[in-house]
This record gives structure tokens, C-alpha cells and sequence, in this order.
């Protein structure tokens, strides 16, 4: 902001005659201001248009271009148009006051110029202009905080509202393992001793297979919560993709066997792909949990590649419950949950789909879905291939 020195403020006189140039520049040169002339209203707007002026001492009846005009043109540049015009009058010419007024002059003095008049009509000007910007810069920083106030209370409510997600989906995953895991452990430890071999391998084999969902549950959540804390690693190599994908099938071996699924898999065993091995790990791991939970028994799950440019689209496709339309598009937000019951009352489907989209955008690719209700669903990603 600038402050009140005389000498930081630039004053353009606009007149076509010497002798009021030569006396008007006196008065403010003594005071140590900075003057610019114009001797035609057309010289008047350029300088005014190429420069920064505090206050215009403009005549009316000058050659080229009337003070009037200059005026007028003034006010309709944003950037011009809150310099302060003067205008230089006859002591009677009323008519010229009233219209210098109307086209946005802040005041006029009348000729012959008296200099302690003049001084005073200045200063006041040039500090209400001083004030005037100081006030604008003062409401223009109020809005600057206001604003960030604003979205930070929204950025707060966000965050609430995802953790409130957040929590939700945590609930309705856990539900189903724990109660299970609850159930099979309470009944062993009742009837143990009633039960024969089998029945117990059976409660065993689903203990195992609860505690198996209850980790990868955890681990999900781990994933989930460091990626949302950028602490999540990123080397991004060239990768065989079918050995990763072998060494997640034989993870899921037991509840494949259990549903009787048969895995289908048509890909290159020497298809590489430019990606982080432990993020493509997570991937794989979320998208074949969720294509054999939502499943029915006996049926085909098939995964299979498709090269397109400089990319390898990967598909994992199940012959299940499928997915309704109107869901498809909430699958990935964390704000809008969608809960799902798997072919076996298997709940989920919550943060290791939100979980696979972060990665694949992360590794440069995109997913899609396709399903139908009751005859399945189809997940693909891309991911780069390196030439």
C-alpha cells in the first residue's frame, strides 16, 4: 500500500495551454510531487492508458480529443477507471461541472487556479484514493481467509464423511469372517468330543478360511490407510505378469476347491508388464477374491489378456450374482458405499475395489467393469507394456 509521501505520487495535467501547464506544474512540483503533461485530450489518454496515475488534472476544451471524451473512456477500463479526475473549469461554467460529475470526475477547480485550493483538492483525493485501495485490499484479504476458511471446513467434513465410510465398510466386511470365526470356534468348543473326524476337519476348514478373509480384511485396511498417507511405495519394473498372477491363484486354492470353481487362464507365460510387483500383487489379489466370492458353485472364472497399443488389458471374468447398473458406477467411490453378499453369505466387496483403482491410476492405467445380474461380472485393468 502506499503511504502518504508526496514524491510516491504521479500526477498527469492534461491542458492545451502553457500557461496553466507551467502554473499547475509549479504548485505540485513544489510540493514535491511527480508530474507528467498532456497538451491534447489524445496524448491525455495514452499516457493515461500506458501509465499508472494517483489523480488526472484535466482540462475540458483542449484539441484532438475534448476532456469529456478522455473521461468517458477512462471510466469504462477497468484498470483506469478509479484514478481520480479533476477537471479544470471556468469560475461560472456550471454546466461542465454537472456534466464532469455525471461522467465520473471526483471534483473540479476553477481557473484562475489558486494554489492553496488546488494543494488541498489534491491531497484530499490522493488520500481517499490511499484509503480506498487500503480498504480494497483489506476486504479482498477478508475474502482470501474466508475462503480458505470455507474450504477447510469442507476439506473437515470430508474427511468426516470418509471416515464415517470408512468405518462402515470396515464394519460390514468384518461381520461376516468374525461371526463365522465366532460361531465355528463356540461350536467346536461345545461338541468337540460329540463330533467325528470330518465334522471337525469341516468347522476347522471353515475357521481357516474365516481367518484367511479376517487378514486380508486387515491387510486391505493397512494398504488402504498408508496409501492415503503417500506411504505407500512405487517402483514401478518390468514384470512377468503371469507369474505373479500363478503365485495369487495358489493363494486362494482351498476356497476354490471348497466352491468348486475351475480357473481358466489363457495368457502369455512370458507377457511382461511395466508395474509395481506389489501394488499388481494387491490388485490381482482384490479382483480374484471378489470373482470368486460372488460366483456360484461349479462354474467357470476365466482371466485372460488382450494387448492394445502400448498397453495389456487384463480381465477377470465370473459366471456369478453380477452387479446391478446402478451400482457399477459407486463401486469405486469411498463416499458412496456399496455393500454386496456373496454366492455363500461372503460380505464385502468395500475398500479392495476403492484400493485397485487407486493402483492401477497409480501404474498409469484405467479399469472397467461389465456385468449382469446373475450371469456375472467382468473386471478389466490395463497397465503399460514397455517396448
Amino acid at each position: 500500500m502506499k503511504n502518504l509521501n508526496n514524491n510516491d505520487f504521479n500526477i498527469l495535467i492534461a491542458d492545451d495551454l502553457p500557461l496553466n501547464i507551467q502554473t499547475l506544474k509549479s504548485v505540485l512540483l513544489s510540493e514535491n510531487y511527480r508530474v507528467e503533461v498532456a497538451r491534447n485530450g489524445k496524448e491525455a489518454l495514452d499516457l493515461a492508458l500506458k501509465n499508472n496515475f494517483d489523480i488526472i488534472l484535466l482540462d475540458i476544451v483542449m484539441p484532438r480529443m475534448n476532456g469529456f471524451e478522455v473521461c468517458r473512456r477512462l471510466k469504462l477500463e477497468k484498470s483506469k477507471k478509479d484514478i481520480p479526475i479533476i477537471f479544470l473549469t471556468a469560475e461560472i461554467d456550471t454546466d461542465s461541472v454537472v456534466t464532469g460529475l455525471e461522467l465520473g470526475a471526483v471534483d473540479y477547480v476553477c481557473k484562475p487556479f489558486k494554489s492553496i485550493e488546488l494543494l488541498a483538492r489534491v491531497k484530499t483525493h490522493i488520500t481517499l484514493r490511499v484509503i480506498n485501495y487500503s480498504l480494497q485490499k483489506e476486504i479482498e484479504e477478508r475474502k482470501k481467509t474466508e475462503k480458505l476458511l470455507r474450504a477447510s471446513e469442507l476439506h473437515l467434513k470430508k474427511i468426516n464423511a470418509t471416515k464415517d465410510k470408512i468405518f462402515s465398510i470396515i464394519i460390514n466386511d468384518l461381520s461376516e469372517p468374525v461371526s463365522k470365526l465366532f460361531s465355528n470356534t463356540e461350536f467346536l468348543s461345545f461338541y468337540y468330543k460329540k463330533l467325528d473326524r470330518y465334522k471337525i476337519e469341516e468347522k476347522m476348514e471353515e475357521l481357516t478360511l474365516s481367518s484367511i478373509r479376517l487378514k486380508r480384511l486387515f491387510e486391505n485396511i493397512i494398504t488402504w490407510s498408508r496409501s492415503q498417507k503417500n506411504k505407500i511405495s512405487f517402483f514401478p519394473k518390468n514384470v512377468n505378469f503371469y507369474k505373479i498372477l500363478s503365485s495369487n491363484l495358489e493363494i486362494f486354492e482351498k476356497i476354490i476347491l471348497q466352491k468348486s470353481l475351475k480357473i481358466n487362464v489363457n495368457i502369455d507365460k512370458n507377457i511382461f508388464v511395466f508395474a509395481d510387483e506389489n501394488m499388481l500383487s494387491i490388485i490381482l489379489k482384490n479382483l480374484i477374491s471378489n470373482a470368486i466370492k460372488f460366483s456360484f458353485e461349479n462354474k467357470e472364472i476365466d482371466i485372460f489378456t488382450k494387448k492394445t497399443g502400448n498397453f495389456l488389458k487384463i480381465s477377470i471374468e465370473d459366471y456369478g450374482i453380477g452387479i446391478k447398473k446402478i451400482d457399477i458406477k459407486n463401486l469405486f467411490k469411498i463416499d458412496t458405499q456399496y455393500h454386496k453378499i456373496g454366492n455363500n453369505t461372503e460380505e464385502g466387496a468395500g475398500l479392495g475395489l476403492i484400493i485397485c483403482k487407486e493402483f492401477i491410476e497409480i501404474n498409469k492405467g484405467e479399469i472397467f467393469v461389465e456385468s449382469e445380474i446373475k450371469k456375472g461380472s467382468k473386471f478389466t485393468f490395463s497397465l503399460p507394456i514397455l517396448n
